[in-house]
């Protein structure tokens, strides 16, 4: 009595006769693919969230909040020209988590697009709403350093109109800031 082979069963990278099948696969190519994207996607969303929650902290309760004296422009001004370094890292760590905040937002896209692509889009077009209220509350910031400066064309002003400018500023940036986080949590 005479068998006649099977046809061989195919693999993730070659092609083994049907004794020897020691592992057959029952996925579809590319899902491999797939899988890793939401894992490197997942990865990327998770290393960016703690990041982001570093730098915001460093950035408004350090940068921000350890220079501000609410309702003292004076005290302000002199602690923002004192330590206007550590002012503008405060800020530029801000636009950073912007930033991040788009790249979480595509990360988190592809984890969850396959659960439910709908939700998923509609999470990441909030996430990307939040990001650009924020730069908006953070072009506020930007402003306070040069008030605070030797800009010639500010001349007009008196030292405490421009100091009560830039606490203004300061003022508008966490209005704004606390009306983002209001609105998309």
């Amino acid at each position: 009595m005479s068998t006649i082979p099977e046809e061989p069963t195919r693999y993730r990278t070659h092609v083994v006769p049907p004794t020897l099948i020691v592992e057959a696969t029952d996925t579809p190519a590319g899902r491999d693919d797939e899988h890793n994207l939401v894992r490197h996607a997942g990865v990327i969303a998770g290393v960016g969230l703690l990041l982001m929650a570093a730098l915001s902290g460093f950035g408004y309760l350090v940068a921000v909040k350890g220079l501000v004296t609410p309702g003292n422009a004076s005290r302000t001004a002199i602690d923002i020209r004192g330590s206007e370094t550590l002012f503008r890292l405060g800020v530029v760590s801000l636009i950073t988590v912007v930033v991040l905040d788009i790249v979480v937002a595509w990360a988190l896209y592809h984890v969850f697009k396959t659960t439910n692509a709908r939700v998923s889009s509609l999470a990441a077009v909030l996430r990307l709403a939040y990001a650009a209220v924020f730069l908006v509350a953070i072009g506020h910031l930007l402003e306070a350093p040069r008030l605070l400066g030797a800009d010639r064309s500010l001349a007009v002003f008196s030292q405490a109109q421009l100091q009560a400018q830039a606490l203004a500023r300061i003022d508008a940036f966490s209005d704004v800031l606390h009306a983002c986080l209001t609105l998309f949590g």
